[in-house]
């Protein structure tokens, strides 16, 4: 009655030994939904093997700012242990993503390709949408570029069988804090 809906998956592949960027959910939304509330850890970009020095809390922020710009533009802006995400157009009217467990999401103004195919930051295209990652496991960073390698075992997103959902609830949140989960 609420508009709600529950997404239930069971990832499987027929080589679990495949190593991943992210094993998830990719949902394009329109730019106006361009408010990010979510509780987990932050208020910066963490990733499961670098987010101890990052808190869970309630954050707020936009679309714009919840990534880390580098000179290569490429997948950012991850946050760790997250129990649910919403994204809601300045009047705070949008869409609540509550978690069975936990989760990685991203919420960015491109797509991967579009980082992909961008050289540099100032060739990325105006954004026309919300890209949202709502993610069972996202491959940590490692330490490959200081010479300790890369991520280790546990930090890394095998193609391995993985039950992962979710719950999709539209809201109206006004400039208030979603106060129904």
């Amino acid at each position: 009655p609420d508009g709600s809906f529950e997404l239930q998956s069971n990832i499987s592949s027929n080589n679990p030994s495949l190593l991943l960027p992210r094993i998830g959910y990719s949902l394009e939304l329109p730019k106006a939904f361009s408010q990010y509330d979510y509780y987990g850890r932050g208020p910066v970009n963490n990733y499961n093997d670098r987010r101890t020095a990052s808190f869970i809390e309630h954050y707020r922020t936009t679309v714009d700012k919840a990534d880390i710009m580098l000179p290569k533009p490429q997948s950012m802006g991850n946050r760790e242990e997250v129990r649910w995400c919403a994204l809601t157009n300045p009047a705070g009217r949008g869409v609540l993503f509550i978690a069975d467990g936990q989760m990685s999401t991203s919420a960015l103004p491109w797509t991967q390709r579009q980082l992909a195919e961008a050289p540099h930051p100032h060739q990325l295209p105006a954004s026309t949408s919300t890209v949202l990652h709502l993610d069972a496991k996202v491959t940590g960073l490692g330490g490959a570029s200081c010479g300790q390698g890369g991520p280790l075992r546990p930090d890394r997103a095998y193609a391995s069988d993985r039950n992962f959902g979710f719950i999709i609830r539209p809201i109206n949140i006004g400039r208030a804090a979603p106060s129904i989960i």
